[in-house]
């Protein structure tokens, strides 16, 4: 019998805890926006795991592997090889992010000096 997602996502956190990372349900529910009252529902199966909560869990311990929580991976966490990868991609995407900004401030400079002339000459014509 396969493990569900919510069992999955419970080993996780034991994980977690194990390692010192989280302590609590408490903090558990802080980090997935879950009340005390949700964790438990998430613990007993009476509501499931949401991809909000495997989002929250992955911004917060970016090691974790996000194919184990939806069941095609035995593994709970990537290798670091995996998050350098990952890292490496993203800093490749903010890169290409920061051209663009530079591009629109500069396009913002130009169209703010243009309106400084253009109110320049409207206050001569009055």
């Amino acid at each position: 019998m396969s493990i569900s997602y919510n069992e999955r996502f419970f080993l996780l956190f034991e994980d977690l805890k194990k390692k010192g990372e989280l302590k609590t349900y408490v903090e558990l529910g802080k980090l997935i926006n879950e009340t005390k009252v949700g964790i438990n529902d998430l613990k007993t199966e009476r509501k499931k795991v949401s991809i909000q909560h495997i989002h929250d869990m992955k911004i917060s311990y970016n090691s974790i592997n996000t194919d184990y929580l939806i069941g095609t991976s035995n593994q709970l966490y990537v290798s670091s090889n995996e998050i350098t990868q990952l890292t490496s991609a993203t800093y490749s995407e903010n890169s290409g992010q920061q051209e663009t900004i530079l591009a629109l401030k500069e396009t913002i400079e130009a169209k703010n000096e243009t309106i400084a002339v253009l109110k320049a000459l409207l206050a001569q014509k009055k």
